[in-house]
């Protein structure tokens, strides 16, 4: 090997290098030039995630519960005309209960809202005191005399129908009305069965199964009639002429009723039997007086059931 090949291999390898320098040295220029034009932004540190600093939760109001010797009294009526009848008041003694309610600071509820009360679902503020108005079979005067009242008075009330009247006659009231009451957000529409059967005189004549299976077929039905028409759960029942038995009973909670009324002077008490909730019923012998008597009396020992229509 001569000095003439080994300078042609050094210049070769000097060559080759210089390329290979220029190269990575381009490749580096570019990636800086690259970075500078995008900077990498440094994710930011979190935020301490002290109890003061958290986003704040929605909390469900707690429920609320009455003192223990809380009682709720519940009115039955039924029929308003001028000419007053054993189960029919005119419209001006209506009127002066709900404006004696009102003066004596009762808070109207329906009978729902009187349960969810005294069984520990309510969440408001638990009234002073409070009042329950029920109008019982379906008579056309609680869309026409009771419903202004009410709202005239910020009153609330429960109306039970049995539905095989409704729309029928004049003196009755229409699906219309019943929807428009709903509607209103003061009604309350509860089940009368559907055709107000008299349940003494059934036990008495029918079977034992023969009397379930037809009351059973009278609160199932009913029910869901209701609801189709009226578009809203019916929660309530009351029983014909306020008569209860274990069957009843055992039969409305079977068709998934939350409560059930009777007729029986006396309040309701957090104590009391969901499926058999007294109520005062109002005939055209029952005075102002007697009314502010029953609505602010203690609960009273029990007492046979009473009758209505």
């Amino acid at each position: 090997m001569n000095w003439l090949t080994v300078s042609k291999g050094t210049i070769a390898f000097v060559a080759i290098g210089s390329l290979l320098g220029a190269l990575v040295w381009g490749i580096w220029h570019t990636q800086q030039r690259w970075r500078t034009a995008h900077p990498v932004l440094k994710p930011m540190s979190s935020p301490s995630l002290r109890p003061d600093r958290l986003p704040e939760k929605r909390l469900r109001p707690k429920p609320q519960r009455p003192p223990a010797d809380y009682a709720i009294p519940v009115l039955c009526y039924h029929d308003f005309r001028d000419k007053p009848s054993q189960w029919a008041i005119t419209p001006q003694r209506f009127e002066a209960h709900l404006k004696a309610l009102k003066a004596m600071g009762f808070t109207f509820l329906t009978v729902s809202e009187a349960v969810d009360l005294l069984s520990g679902r309510w969440t408001k503020p638990v009234p002073k005191r409070a009042v329950v108005i029920t109008i019982d079979d379906g008579f056309r005067s609680a869309y026409t005399v009771a419903f202004p009242l009410l709202r005239q008075y910020g009153a609330k009330a429960t109306v039970c129908v049995y539905t095989a009247w409704i729309g029928k006659t004049r003196g009755a009231l229409t699906w219309d009305e019943l929807c428009e009451m709903v509607q209103s957000g003061i009604i309350e529409v509860a089940s009368h069965t559907i055709s107000h059967p008299n349940p003494r005189r059934m036990r008495r004549k029918l079977r034992q199964d023969d009397y379930r299976n037809r009351m059973a077929r009278e609160l199932m039905a009913s029910q869901q009639e209701l609801e189709r028409q009226l578009g809203t759960p019916i929660n309530g029942l009351a029983y014909p002429g306020g008569y209860v038995d274990g069957t009843l009973k055992a039969l409305a909670q079977k068709a998934g009723y939350r409560w059930a009324l009777t007729i029986n002077p006396k309040p309701i008490v957090p104590e009391t039997d969901p499926y058999a909730l007294p109520r005062f019923g109002i005939s055209s012998e029952t005075t102002l007086k007697m009314v502010q008597g029953w609505v602010t009396c203690r609960p009273t020992k029990l007492v046979r059931q009473g009758r209505s229509p």
